[in-house]
């Protein structure tokens, strides 16, 4: 006994710091999906170019011929409209998502209600969607177009407010942006669930919007999407990752030899 009171301050030391690790947490980001579109043909069909879900998924949604790779960039052509997209699913606490992409608009050809470039999400309801589009251009519930660049190229309109309403955000810089990227931030967990946990927002700096997912409106997430119609332009830097955190090695290796110090002290009282 005598032995283990020359050992007790040391092991309160050690229960100390032990307790204070064991709250350390390390934040890893995961590439789940990456496509640069450096290939050439229809976007229908391929694999993305990257990330650990490169390989067991596809893009889906119209087998046409308006959304194509042109060896650098996805292409689309202002003859049709199409929709396309990559399935994606989130729960509840499995980490912070960000999508992106960046869109840059060449001509406006078509001016009509539904013009523009496209980026969003597709809900389940969308995926059994028949036609050309995959979901509306305009409202699908949850999900849906998230962001769209209008022909006119001065307007820019964003998801926002609980009835998932497009709103326009006029700005002169729309006019001279060559590309912007647009980001759909969505964090997952419950603690935040339903209170603004969706953020929207673009390289640009405009229009930086909030959305209310609930746990139900996460189940619905069945992948995001591209689209366009009436106007030609590109696509690029697609990109999806996840943020999750983890506890720290180190808060590990110190917690372990106090537990192990813990057990030989029942043993010997024993």
């Amino acid at each position: 006994m005598k032995s283990f009171k020359k050992l007790a301050p040391a092991l309160g030391a050690l229960a100390i710091a032990s307790v204070g690790t064991l709250f350390a947490q390390t934040t890893v980001v995961t590439t789940l999906i990456e496509d640069d579109f450096n290939r050439t043909g229809n976007l229908y069909g391929t694999h993305p170019s990257g990330g650990t879900m490169a390989d067991s998924v596809t893009w889906q949604g119209y087998n046409g011929s308006s959304l194509y790779t042109n060896g650098s960039v996805l292409q689309a052509n202002s003859t049709s409209n199409q929709a396309d997209f990559i399935p994606l699913t989130m729960e509840v606490d499995s980490g912070i998502y960000t999508l992106s992409a960046t869109m840059t608009l060449t001509a406006r050809d078509i001016i009509s209600s539904t013009s523009g470039l496209y980026f969003g999400l597709v809900n389940e309801a969308g995926i059994t969607t028949t036609g050309g589009n995959i979901g509306s251009f305009n409202s699908q519930g949850v999900g849906g177009w998230l962001f769209r660049w209008l022909p006119t190229g001065n307007e820019l309109l964003t998801r926002v407010g609980s009835a998932g309403v497009l709103t326009g955000t006029t700005d002169t810089g729309l006019i001279s942006a060559t590309a912007i990227t647009f980001y759909i931030v969505i964090d997952t967990s419950s603690e935040n669930l339903g209170n603004d946990n969706v953020t929207l927002y673009n390289s640009l700096g405009l229009a930086t919007t909030y959305l209310d997912y609930t746990e139900a409106d996460l189940a619905k997430i069945a992948g995001l999407k591209l689209g366009h119609q009436g106007v030609t332009g590109t696509f690029e830097n697609l990109l999806v990752t996840v943020e999750t955190t983890i506890p720290e090695p180190a808060a590990v290796a110190l917690i372990l030899p106090l537990f192990m110090l813990g057990y030989a002290f029942v043993r010997r009282r024993k």
